[in-house]
């Protein structure tokens, strides 16, 4: 249609990298009650350096014009992205079925997230 422009963008990027820490593969392999993963998980970790290569590639790709401004684990995405300290996307998406909600409004509006696929 002529003259009509796309208001909103919806993406989803999935790697053929596992972008799951070794820490958060510990975890799942000790089979502990949800609870209790939840209170051992909090005291871990969680880093995987292709997780931060992804998201550093999000980022980075076409000098940043890509560059999420927001980004969170939960609805509403509210947690300002900031490309300079990526610990906790990279916490997040560093843990199995581990996914960031990302999004940006300017100079185009899209949403979307990354998503770990592997160990899901």
């Amino acid at each position: 249609m002529a003259g009509s422009r796309v208001k909103q963008v919806k993406i989803k990027i999935l790697s053929r990298n596992d972008l799951t820490s070794n820490e958060a593969l510990d975890l799942r392999s000790r089979r502990l009650s949800g609870p209790e993963t939840a209170r051992v998980g909090k005291q871990l970790v969680f880093h995987s350096d292709e997780a931060e290569r992804l998201l550093k590639f999000v980022a980075e790709y076409d000098s940043g014009f890509y560059c999420p401004e927001k980004c969170d684990v939960y609805e509403p995405v509210r947690e300002v992205f900031n490309p300079a300290d990526l610990s906790d996307p990279v916490r997040w998406l560093s843990q199995a079925s581990g996914r960031v909600l990302i999004k940006k409004t300017k100079p185009f509006r899209y949403e979307g997230y990354v998503e770990n696929h592997r160990h899901s």
